[in-house]
């Protein structure tokens, strides 16, 4: 596959796209990752698009990480929710991941995928650590955010610790050091 189907295909937007296309046409394998939280025991048919694409960029030999968010899963993602997810412990996140993994080596070659878990950094960082963090960002920067904007709108709840979730999510990508 070129390099511009690979990055184009099947997808609606890259962004930034010309760093992508750089780093692509450099010729040096580049870094990726897919992030999924195991918060049932089935992927589900809005995981096979980027599952399909990591796929193809492993097929071109690039460098492919699978992060499970054995950390963020306990909290749950509130995309989409209109009330807290309930919590799960670590035992049901790593036991959910099992079966993610069993269903996505359907698509991608285990043998040659990096698998990390997000709560060996996440657990790690104090309240320190959390509020430095924070202080990057402000409030109105969270509640533009779609999964924010529509509970408040709705005057639904939402927890502080479903606040940080974003947080997280970016903090894993740093830590991972992808292209």
């Amino acid at each position: 596959m070129i390099n511009n189907e690979l990055l184009t295909r099947a997808v609606s937007e890259v962004v930034p796209k010309e760093l992508a296309e750089a780093k692509l046409k450099s010729g040096k394998p580049i870094r990726l990752y897919l992030g999924i939280d195991p918060t049932g025991a089935k992927l589900h048919l809005g995981h096979s698009v980027p599952l399909r694409k990591l796929a193809a960029f492993q097929k071109a030999g690039h460098h492919v990480t699978f992060l499970i968010g054995s950390f963020t899963a306990m909290i749950g993602d509130p995309s989409g929710r209109d009330k807290q997810r309930e919590p799960l412990t670590r035992e049901q996140v790593l036991a959910n991941f099992e079966t993610y993994k069993q269903q996505a080596a359907l698509v991608l070659d285990f043998d040659n995928v990096e698998v990390v878990y997000n709560h060996q950094w996440l657990e790690k960082l104090t309240f320190v650590d959390v509020l430095n963090l924070a202080s990057h960002f402000t409030l109105q920067q969270m509640e533009k955010r779609e999964m924010f904007q529509r509970r408040k709108d709705e005057d639904l709840p939402l927890g502080m610790h479903e606040f940080l979730y974003p947080l997280m999510q970016g903090y894993d990508s740093v830590q991972l050091d992808v292209d």
